[in-house]
């Protein structure tokens, strides 16, 4: 039968996955849908240009992409279960299209960034109701993007796939290691001339220094925060890391997480800011993703050619 196309895919996985009803790996999964659709050994060595095999990197897409629309999570690296929100899918019978889950993940971003309403978000998800897609490739769906806008949308979307591997990976390497990634990545950053983990039993509530200037006359605080995604800061650590920087008589501190921050955490470090004694700064696991990706900090850069007209080439010679 070859390797089915995306929106083939997507129901048959998320059905697998609700049958198991339980955490399953990726390897797992593609084995599953491979038995589903009969892709053979052969169909399965298929290679793209980059050499990635084509059939495990269409069924990370989708998993990916159902897990960005919650339908599914990833409890950790590799692994997938369904959620309640997959479940209620499933059973409306909605159409999982490459679209449909796009526009739920964009929903969804827009609803955590305050900029939706559950209540829009509902209107603009409407169900899809299945139809046969026997043929039918992502790519056939209308749209009205040039080429150029595709290639650029999917490098947003590789990037965001690659932000979500990165902080699965960051929470799994432990405190210790995150810590000392923390101070690579502000030095990484240019914010001084170098750093030093100080995290331990006896490190006064500070994980990090950063030396802004050479013979480290000014310095900057840093706690760095390994936890999972809904384990966020509160505003008593926020304020006890308020006090370690002054007990060190510190100025400056950036305080760093794989997941987030509470309101009352967040307004505590505005308090601080605001009264102009110290300065504290805040990542979250959203951002952090980004900044190490645009910092190349556990990721590397692999470079687009991309072929235009040379427009002096063919300019004409107007004498």
């Amino acid at each position: 039968m070859g390797i089915p196309d995306y929106n083939r895919m997507t129901r048959p996985l998320l059905e697998y996955l609700i049958e198991v009803d339980g955490v399953v790996e990726l390897a797992t999964i593609r084995e599953e849908i491979a038995r589903m659709f009969d892709v053979t050994e052969e169909d399965q060595q298929e290679r793209l240009n980059n050499g990635e095999r084509r059939f495990v990197n269409r069924v990370r897409w989708v998993a990916h992409d159902m897990r960005s629309a919650g339908l599914l999570r990833s409890p950790r690296r590799g692994c997938f279960e369904v959620t309640q929100e997959g479940r209620d899918e499933f059973q409306k019978e909605t159409k999982l299209s490459h679209k449909y889950l796009k526009q739920r993940h964009e929903d969804l971003k827009h609803l955590r960034q305050g900029t939706l309403s559950i209540e829009e978000r509902n209107v603009s998800i409407k169900p899809q109701q299945v139809e046969e897609t026997a043929g039918l490739e992502a790519s056939d769906e209308i749209n009205d993007l040039t080429p150029d806008e595709e290639i650029e949308n999917a490098l947003e979307q590789i990037d965001e796939a690659l932000a979500v591997e990165l902080l699965e990976r960051t929470y799994e390497i432990g405190h210790k290691r995150f810590e000392q990634l923390t101070v690579d990545l502000l030095v990484k950053m240019g914010y001084g001339k170098g750093g030093k983990r100080t995290g331990g039993p006896k490190d006064g509530g500070i994980d990090g220094i950063i030396y802004e200037d050479e013979l480290g006359f000014i310095q900057i605080g840093i706690q760095a925060k390994c936890n999972a995604e809904d384990n966020k800061v509160s505003g008593g650590e926020m304020s006890k890391f308020s006090g370690a920087l002054e007990r060190k008589g510190l100025q400056k501190g950036v305080f760093v997480t794989t997941s987030s921050f509470t309101s009352d955490a967040d307004s505590a470090a505005k308090e601080v800011t605001g009264q102009g004694k110290k300065s504290i700064i805040t990542i979250n696991g959203e951002q952090l993703a980004k900044l190490m990706i645009k910092h190349g900090i556990g990721c590397e850069g692999k470079t687009l050619i991309k072929n235009t007209i040379d427009k002096n080439f063919w300019q004409m010679d107007e004498k």
